[in-house]
Order: structure tokens, then sequence, then C-alpha cells
């Protein structure tokens, strides 16, 4: 079993060295830990709180075709969360997850090979909402769901054609995605080690004036969507007997990134 552990684990490191999507989680936490600071494991509700951060190195998204495409293709879009999360917890089986946080977002598109859009987004609100819960439990291993949906609006920040500053003010950034995993946990000691498929559909929407400066006079937005629905998800979560959860997470094939989730259970 330690064997199995170690080899998971490593697999985790692999993944994380290669870059850092939206983070998920580890389905099996609903029952981690299993004593609070105040409460005891008894009770049937819980609340814990805690912070996650994500960086996505690639979102994987492509320009949604329409009347008017200008052509070309996205090279790179990333992305970096930092947020709140708030955690409601019933009987150790089922989770209500709340975020609020701060969202950056960044883009890299070629029209023509003399064409090429640069942005950058300030650090903007970003909220999401979802859940988690354990369907299947047998001794050590669980399986499990989890579901979210996340929006923002990103206020430019740099905004370059053809590597000129462009009027940043004229530029309009909104973003929201939801997905849902299924995911396979294996108890080791203290640690929870995760394996788990997710589907998604994430949308990008810049409005800008610039569109029409370089296409066609009818074109002022263009939207993006992402080019794949399924990801890998690897993560391992460590759990002390009382409060604290700490999870490790890494997507791969969907989106490119990295995700951790602190708790603390009251």
């Amino acid at each position: 079993m330690r064997k199995v552990f170690i080899s998971c684990l490593g697999s985790v490191l692999i993944f994380m060295s290669k870059g850092m999507a939206v983070y998920l989680g580890n389905p099996a936490t609903c029952e981690l830990p299993q004593e609070g600071v105040f409460l005891s494991g008894e009770n049937k509700v819980a609340l814990k709180v805690g912070y996650q951060t994500q960086s996505v190195l690639d979102r994987k998204m492509e320009v949604v075709l329409q009347p008017g495409f200008l052509g070309g293709c996205v090279d790179q879009i990333g992305m970096g969360f930092d947020q709140g999360v708030l955690v409601f917890n019933i009987i150790d089986r089922l989770e209500v997850v709340a975020t609020l946080g701060s969202m950056r977002l960044s883009l890299d598109r070629t029209f023509t090979p003399n064409m090429q859009l640069t942005l950058e987004s300030h650090s903007s609100f970003v909220w999401s909402i979802g859940g988690q819960t354990m369907l299947i439990l047998w001794d050590s291993t669980s399986l499990g769901v989890v579901a979210n949906y996340l929006s923002s609006n990103p206020t430019p920040e740099i905004v370059l054609f053809n590597r000129k500053p462009y009027l940043k003010d004229k530029t309009h950034i909104s973003y929201d995605t939801w997905q849902i995993e299924v995911a396979l946990s294996q108890k080791v000691d203290v640690f929870s080690v995760y394996l788990g498929a997710a589907y998604s559909y994430a949308q990008l929407k810049i409005v800008s004036d610039l569109f029409q400066k370089i296409g066609l006079d009818s074109i002022c937005e263009e939207n993006y969507k992402n080019r794949h629905s399924l990801s890998m998800i690897m993560g391992v979560s460590l759990a002390a007997h009382k409060a604290f959860t700490m999870t490790f997470e890494a997507q791969a094939f969907g989106q490119t990134a990295i995700g951790m989730r602190m708790e603390f259970r009251f």
C-alpha cells in the first residue's frame, strides 16, 4: 500500500513540474479532518474556512467561429487565482463550497504573422459556488463528485497590439466556467490520494473596438471556448486528526494547472 501511495504521489509531483486548472479538489475531504477546533466529529453539521490558490499556465482555448472571423489562433491563455473559501459540511458526506477572491488573466493572440494581440488584466474580483459529495465509501476507498461554477470580469491592465499600447479603457473582458469531476480516493495513513476525470466548459469574451480596426466593421468582440472538455486530475490531501487539511492538485490535458487549498474546521 505504501508503494502505491509513493507511486501516486510521485505522479502528482511530475504533473506539477509540467505546469500550474481551476481547483476542483478531493471529494474525500468531506470527512476530513475528523475533528474541529470547537465541534466534535459527532456533530451533523460543521463549518470550514480556508484559502486556495491556482495557477493555470495554459487554459487551451480557441476562438469561436462567427461571421467576420479574423483568423489566426490563440497562442496561450494564463490565469492565476487567490481565493478565500467557506465550506458548509453536512454529516461528513456533503459540502457546499463558496469562494471569493481575485484573479489575473493573460492572453497572447495571433491574427496574422504581422498582427498580434497581448493582453494582461489587473487582479480582479472572482467568485465561485459549488459542492462536493462522497457517493460510495468502502473501507479506505471512496468515490465522489465535485462540481462548481466560477465567474469574473477582469479589468485590463495592459493591451498591446503589435507590441504598441492600445487604449485599455475601450476593452472589456468576461470569463466564466463550470466543471464537474468524478474522482476515486484512497486513504493511506494521514494522506488521501485521488485520481479523477473532469468535464468543463469555459467561455472568455473580449469586447474592443480594436477588432473593428483590424477586421470587418461589424466585429467588435471575440469569444473563446476551451478546446478540450476533458481533463485528468491527480492530487493528494494531508489531514491532521483535528482542525487542519491541506490538498495539492494537478490537472493535465484539457488545461495545464496546479492548485492548493488549506482548510480549518471549526
